[in-house]
């Protein structure tokens, strides 16, 4: 029988019974020791034995005359309807209304301290059930031995002489981890006040089943589950706040068709950055938020042999956890908890790229996997080993290596079938979304490098069709610097007309202008093959230029142009 079992168990006895008595639950902070109060009591309204319920948080409360009126004030029926007042106070000040300005004036000021009504207050409680929590965060005026007093005065069942009988069940909820400084005192008064005394410690699986209850389990709600399981969050507090962080996260996706595969490395690391915002005060080993946002460069910097060292705690704790460092997606998730909101485009756009990720590895996993038919066995399967490969390689091409392709192909000439291996290279080379950097076989390591040679002619092809041209500016830059000629600067200004080179020479500005002219007009003769028409295209250019006042042709006058009317060119 789990703890949370026994504490509802304990709680629907105490509920039920006609015995006043007094039921004090203890525990570490966070735990959830109110909400389990709260959820037992709802849970089991119809069992109550009394019929008025009152509870009050002793945070702030720093008088006993403070605490007797919050719990009148307080005091309502154990079960309330939409039209019934919440609390016999409510009911007293609504029934007010009726009465004139002056009745009014005088309820008001007396609800609020006049002796007299305190002690009317006071003496109408009885049948209550009194749920007194937050003992640790008491006033610093108020003693713990008054409110014992206080406590066994309501519990007391006693007829006395002026006094109304109360016989109250009362309910004390304390962090014992904070009784510091009056434990002494507190252990010795609950001897004669306290009846029935439960240490509540839930497991991880009691506290995650009172923080996410039943109706907790849709794809992402089970990731943010077992995240929480994972880093052993005992605090309730931060699995509330962690789970309001994934529903505001899941609200800025709705519509988006991330299944759960794609959210389960984003929510399990907003589970981190959460516990990381909220618990790192409170556990030295859960690491801090600039902690997780630098460890992947921190990483290699820690050192193994100090054990005791906060970043070696963390960095085993992250490690345990499966995190191996913060990409631009888990540092955009880090900030947005820090923030407290969500930038929906900045993350629709990093999701959309992991999400592809996630896609692409499964389908290498799929490719990978389909390789089992080839390695696993000795079998005489040569028909299904081929199609196998064949029908795998062209469904995951996508996703996979050029090296990978190559590897199929090696595979599928020797059992002679070329005919699938070249229908692989034409769909590789003839693939759209594979990039010129794709093709760039030359900046792959020798051993991932095709060994194919048909391929490796189809690839080397295909890398100068998409290899980028070389814009007109860059060729100019390059040859006015003195750095050579290349192909790539020969063809820019091969292909450029002489409205380009007009175009680029209005355009600029600056010192290196000149040299841009001259080293292009000087093209014909240190070019390798040489390049007139080129020429005669600056040359074109620049006659328009001088043609359009007397200010530019002095400045063409430099150059040795042939003097023109100044046509476009």
């Amino acid at each position: 029988m789990s703890s949370l079992d026994v504490l509802n168990a304990q709680i629907k006895d105490f509920l039920k019974s006609e015995t006043p008595e007094v039921l004090c639950i203890r525990g570490p902070w966070g735990v959830g020791k109110t909400h389990a109060w709260n959820e037992a009591y709802n849970n089991n309204f119809k069992t109550k034995a009394f019929p008025y319920y009152s509870y009050v948080s002793l945070f702030g409360i720093d008088t006993l005359d403070a605490l007797k009126l919050a719990i009148f004030q307080s005091q309502g029926p154990v079960f309330i309807t939409e039209d019934e007042p919440r609390t016999i106070c409510d009911k007293i000040f609504g029934f007010s209304r009726k009465f004139t300005p002056f009745w009014q004036d005088l309820i008001r000021r007396c609800r609020f301290g006049d002796n007299l009504f305190l002690s009317y207050c006071f003496f109408s409680l009885s049948k209550t059930i009194i749920c007194i929590d937050d003992l640790e965060r008491r006033g610093k005026n108020l003693c713990v031995k008054d409110i014992m007093g206080l406590i066994s005065q309501l519990k007391e069942q006693k007829e006395q002489k002026g006094q109304k009988q109360k016989n109250c069940k009362v309910v004390l909820i304390l962090n014992d981890e904070e009784l510091e400084g009056f434990k002494k005192e507190f252990n010795e008064l609950k001897e004669k006040v306290i009846d029935v005394d439960i240490n509540f410690e839930p497991s991880i699986e009691d506290i995650g089943k009172n923080a996410f209850g039943e109706n907790y389990s849709q794809d992402y709600q089970e990731i943010i589950k077992t995240a929480c399981r994972d880093l052993e969050i005992k605090n309730i507090r931060i699995i509330h706040k962690i789970k309001r962080l994934s529903e505001k996260f899941m609200e800025e996706f709705k519509g988006n068709e991330f299944d759960a595969k794609t959210m389960e490395s984003p929510m399990r690391m907003l589970a981190l950055a959460g516990l990381s915002e909220y618990g790192a005060s409170s556990r030295k080993d859960v690491p801090t938020i600039d902690f997780l946002i630098e460890y992947d460069q921190k990483i290699y910097s820690i050192d193994q042999e100090k054990k005791n060292e906060p970043e070696y705690i963390w960095h085993t704790f992250l490690q345990k956890y499966g995190h191996p460092y913060a990409d631009d997606l888990d540092k955009e998730i880090i900030n947005a908890v820090q923030r407290g909101y969500f930038d929906e485009d900045a993350l629709k756009t990093l999701l959309t790229a992991h999400n592809q990720a996630v896609v692409d590895n499964a389908t290498k996993e799929d490719f990978y996997e389909s390789w089992r038919i080839f390695h696993d066995s000795f079998n005489h399967n040569e028909h299904e080993v081929v199609e196998n490969l064949y029908e795998a390689c062209k469904r995951c091409m996508k996703a996979i290596s050029i090296g990978d392709i190559d590897a199929t192909i090696c595979k599928l000439r020797p059992l002679e079938h070329d005919d699938k291996a070249d229908d692989l290279i034409t769909q590789c080379v003839t693939e759209p979304s594979f990039t010129h950097e794709f093709f760039n076989i030359d900046a792959l390591h020798n051993f991932s490098r095709p060994r194919d040679e048909k391929f490796i002619k189809a690839i080397r092809k295909r890398y100068q069709e998409l290899k980028p041209k070389k814009s007109l500016r860059e060729a100019l830059k390059t040859i006015s610097e003195g750095k050579g000629w290349n192909p790539e600067d020969e063809e820019a200004l091969n292909k450029a007309t002489a409205e380009e080179y007009y175009n680029c020479f209005k355009t600029e500005n600056g010192p290196h202008l000149g040299r841009w002219i001259e080293a292009a007009l000087q093209c014909q003769w240190t070019a390798p093959d040489g390049i007139t028409h080129v020429h005669n295209n600056i040359e074109k250019a620049l006659q328009k230029i001088a043609g359009e006042s007397k200010l530019n042709e002095m400045r063409i006058e430099k150059f040795n142009i042939p003097s023109s009317k100044g046509e476009n060119p």
